[in-house]
């Protein structure tokens, strides 16, 4: 870019200063610090990809936050089990990283001189191991736990409830407790309709007055008395559905 080479060239040179002495250690880096062995390059498929890039997120955020783990309402439909399933991934990510042994995947050996280890080879794995359970032990409040599988680590950070209404179907119910067992989260059944009566019951009379044109009267006039229960009882299906939808929103925040 020329407008730099023209300030460049108007600044003042740095000098320099010869001295006889090093800042860095005169010895042989190669020898004193080997190399790792070679690794091969893993690859991920599109759906690996998709698996752990948002589970290796949620960890992030989870110890960074401090909080105590996830709550997802699960609905027994494919949208929260897939959200699900990014939770239980990250268990088992965590679980295989406390628990598997590192040593001939190439990774550096290290050596640390401090008091109670003496010069003793201390594996990077190791010290991976120790702080993933040192990061279990902050977010869980156990100063003592120790994962024993995923679904351990699951029953400690994951929570889920199914929100049942009148409008529920049992076999929804069954897929969503199903799934929370297979993951090993925490699991529970929420009656959300007290709630969804009382927000229809708050919001009975509220709204403007419509305006009914002559024609929409000219139309009414030709309905039947079933017609126009039947276009009432979709009209409260509907808002029921919104503001069940609604409800159990607000009451999952």
């Amino acid at each position: 870019i020329a407008s730099r080479g023209v300030q460049a060239d108007k600044a003042n040179p740095v000098p320099h200063v010869s001295v006889d002495w090093y800042f860095c250690e005169d010895t042989d880096l190669m020898t004193s610090h080997p190399l790792s062995a070679s690794q091969s390059l893993q690859v991920n498929t599109p759906e690996e990809e998709i698996g752990f890039g948002p589970a290796c997120w949620m960890w992030d955020y989870l110890r960074r936050s401090r909080r105590r783990g996830f709550f997802v309402p699960l609905t027994g439909g494919p949208d929260s089990a897939a959200t699900a399933s990014i939770v239980s991934i990250l268990c088992q990510m965590l679980f295989k990283t406390t628990t598997e042994d590192l040593s001939n995947a190439g990774v550096n050996t290290l050596y640390k001189n401090c008091k109670g280890i003496g010069g003793d080879k201390i594996h990077e794995s190791d010290l991976l191991r120790s702080y993933i359970i040192g990061q279990l032990r902050k977010i869980c409040r156990d100063p003592t736990f120790v994962p024993t599988s995923p679904k351990h680590i699951a029953s400690k950070i994951f929570y889920t409830c199914f929100m049942r209404t009148k409008n529920s179907s049992p076999v929804l119910e069954k897929r969503a407790k199903a799934l929370a067992e297979e993951i090993g989260a925490n699991f529970s059944v929420i009656d959300m309709e007290s709630t969804i009566d009382a927000a229809l019951e708050a919001c009975a009379h509220v709204g403007p007055p419509q305006e009914v044109s002559e024609r929409d009267r000219s139309r009414e006039s030709s309905h039947t008395a079933a017609d126009e229960a039947a276009a009432l009882e979709e009209l409260m299906s509907s808002t029921r559905q919104h503001v069940q939808a609604r409800c159990r929103m607000v009451f999952s925040y």
